[in-house]
């Protein structure tokens, strides 16, 4: 083969290319671009993406939809605005299934942990409480537990905080927090 020939088939290679990377992403693409800005540290961006994607998605409740309000409200959270992303995470629970999540248990885990940091501790109590019932297996379950325990200390309802606390010493849950708890409750006790 001449060199001319291989000049001609690398050119038309690189012409399909450029094609393809001219063309305008779909909103499945638009949103993966969205989900590496955020993995990037770029949440300001990741958040123009949401939006533009939601614009292009009116179908609520849909599979696209839904991942956009969640990546919206992760994003929001990890901005530290955790009382704007209550509102993602509300319509997200309102016209989504988590259980068609990877890890239903994370989402649910971290939509009730920024719930407990924004002090909207009925919604605390009602995202971890399902993760408590639903995926006590889950690595998660232990540290909804301590969350909800701590929700009630703040609401100085130390019977129920007591409940999951023991609940958590005695063996439920899959994870590391059990020493945690157990100041917790030795804490409650002692008062």
């Amino acid at each position: 083969r001449s060199v001319a020939a291989e000049a001609k088939e690398r050119r038309a290679t690189l012409e399909f290319a450029w094609k393809d990377l001219r063309r305008p992403l779909t909103p499945d693409e638009k949103l993966e671009q969205g989900a590496r800005l955020y993995d990037g540290y770029r949440y300001d961006a990741a958040m123009d993406i949401v939006r533009g994607v939601l614009d292009e998605t009116p179908a609520e409740g849909s599979a696209l939809w839904c991942a956009a309000q969640l990546l919206g409200g992760r994003t929001r959270a990890r901005q530290r605005e955790q009382t704007k992303s209550m509102h993602w995470f509300d319509l997200y629970f309102q016209r989504c299934d988590a259980s068609s999540e990877r890890d239903p248990a994370e989402v649910l885990f971290v939509a009730g942990r920024e719930a407990f940091k924004a002090r909207k501790d009925h919604r605390c109590r009602a995202w971890l409480g399902r993760l408590t019932v639903n995926h006590l297996d889950s690595r998660y379950a232990d540290d909804a537990m301590i969350l909800l325990a701590r929700v009630a200390l703040r609401e100085d309802d130390t019977k129920t905080a007591r409940g999951q606390l023991e609940r958590l010493v005695k063996g439920a849950g899959n994870g590391d927090m059990a020493p945690e708890g157990a100041w917790l409750l030795a804490r409650i006790l002692w008062d």
